[in-house]
């Protein structure tokens, strides 16, 4: 905890650090430029900006790695009026709120690294950018001073720009690496009891064919190796990058090396006497034991720690939400399939916890999950996303397939008598709001329409389902 605490402060001190450097490297820039460039710059953002967004998009469309991110609408609807404002508050820096300025600037690079667009698209959009910035300055100015005063400040505010997205994107991207690797062995061990069971039996296999070998007088150095057993040959090969544990892993690996190095002793030395057997059999099962313990704790740890799914319901929890949604997304674009997700919020959940406690409450939760779980496909995703909302992302299902299976959700949640321990029944309800993907490569647009929908249901009455409109996923 301790550790984790330290390196979060560093992180932090790190951030103000930089924030620091690039604060002062701004101002030193807007220090050494003159009112004129200023004016000249601030005069063409009011007057260029829609032709310099025009310029960038009608670029980058042509790109077919960037057109994969970009449709003509999109940047229609939203991304040209972006643009222009981004081209204003960089042209127009007067250095009156940088840290908000770079706040932005961070802002940005985190929604690429979200959507998944290539750090070299951005940098080489910027380099056009700044070309065709060049090509309005020069007539404005001629060759004199002050075209070289306007193109220094455009050009290294530009980079300065793109450094601070850059440096966001990386850290976001790493971030999204280790939690896609996470999610990765998750997937591996969602059935942890089950992998369980079988690399205990692997180990009880070659303690078994060990003991038989000794008691029928077999020689020694025919016994296989631990390491190379069944057993080990995943412990080494698998087991080892499935858990965190790093002690727990070294205790075992040397229990391992331990176990086979006194077999290899034993079977130099001499045959075993039977007044020998005892002791033997004894040391060897004494570490198979221990190996079997520490791999039960390492189980342990990943099932507690490393499931990914919420305690009290055991659907997913919000953990691998990005990397579920980001992949999700791009399969939905690449292949221009259909893709909703659904937030759905316990009516008067709180009135219920103060009715009847929050025994109550959890039972509620558990059994409105149970209903979502056994009612949706094994390859839709539910998730508990907090408190009492579920979200629930229904793949390849259009808008009135997704609309006809949350409102049967709603209806059977709605007639379902909900036994509590002393007895009693009650019922419950739910609001749904549906949002439809509708190639938004940003999978956040998407939740927050979701929950605009659901905002729309409980605002009309509850008890019902609403879908995000298309002027919400437009807005959003």
């Amino acid at each position: 905890m301790n550790e984790l605490l330290d390196s979060n402060k560093r992180i932090e001190n790190n951030e103000v650090i930089y924030n620091q450097v690039i604060t002062s490297e701004w101002k030193e820039l807007l220090a050494i430029t003159s009112p004129e460039a200023f004016n000249l710059l601030q005069r063409l953002a009011d007057e260029k900006s829609a032709d310099l967004a025009e310029a960038f998009y009608s670029y980058m469309l042509q790109d077919k790695e960037a057109a994969f991110f970009l449709s003509h609408q999109q940047v229609h609807d939203r991304l040209h009026g972006s643009m222009c404002n981004w081209v204003t508050s960089i042209l127009s820096n007067v250095g009156e709120d940088l840290p908000a300025l770079i706040e932005h600037q961070k802002k940005i690079g985190q929604i690429h690294a979200r959507i998944g667009i290539p750090v070299e698209l951005v940098e080489r959009g910027a380099r056009r950018l700044k070309w065709t910035l060049y090509e309005d300055i020069l007539p404005e100015t001629g060759n004199d001073p002050l075209c070289f005063e306007a193109m220094r400040f455009a050009s290294i505010s530009i980079d300065i720009a793109i450094e601070i997205m850059s440096r966001a994107y990386s850290q976001s991207h790493d971030r999204a690496a280790k939690n896609e690797e996470s999610y990765r062995l998750f997937s591996i061990l969602e059935n942890a009891g089950m992998e369980r069971e079988r690399q205990n039996a692997a180990l009880l296999n070659w303690e078994n064919a060990f003991i038989f070998s000794v008691a029928t007088g077999a020689p020694l150095a025919s016994i296989p190796e631990l390491s190379g057993s069944e057993f080990g040959l995943w412990f080494n090969h698998k087991g080892k990058s499935s858990f965190n544990n790093a002690q727990g892993i070294k205790v075992i690996s040397d229990l391992i090396v331990e176990t086979d190095n006194y077999i290899n002793h034993y079977s130099k030395v001499s045959p075993l006497s039977p007044s020998n057997y005892s002791p033997f059999l004894k040391s060897v099962r004494g570490k198979i034991y221990k190996i079997n313990m520490l791999l039960g704790s390492l189980f342990d740890d990943v099932q507690k720690l490393e499931s990914g799914k919420d305690t009290l319901t055991l659907l997913l929890n919000r953990r691998f939400l990005p990397t579920i949604l980001r992949h999700e997304t791009a399969l939905a674009m690449h292949a221009n399939s259909a893709l909703t997700v659904t937030m759905i919020d316990i009516d008067h959940f709180k009135s219920i916890n103060d009715t009847y406690g929050h025994a109550t409450g959890d039972i509620v939760l558990k059994k409105i999950a149970e209903i979502l779980y056994e009612n949706t496909r094994n390859s839709d995703y539910i998730f508990r996303y907090g408190g009492e909302e579920f979200m629930v992302v229904l793949i390849e299902t259009p808008k009135l397939a997704a609309y006809a299976l949350i409102d049967r959700l709603r209806k059977k949640i709605q007639d379902h008598q909900i036994h509590l321990q002393n007895g009693k029944t009650i019922t419950t309800t739910i609001s749904a709001g549906i949002a439809v993907y509708n190639g938004h490569p940003d999978y956040e647009y998407l939740i927050k329409s979701a929950d605009d929908a659901l905002y729309k249901a409980k605002a009309n009455g509850r008890n019902r389902v609403e879908y995000a409109s298309e002027d919400d996923l437009q807005k959003n």
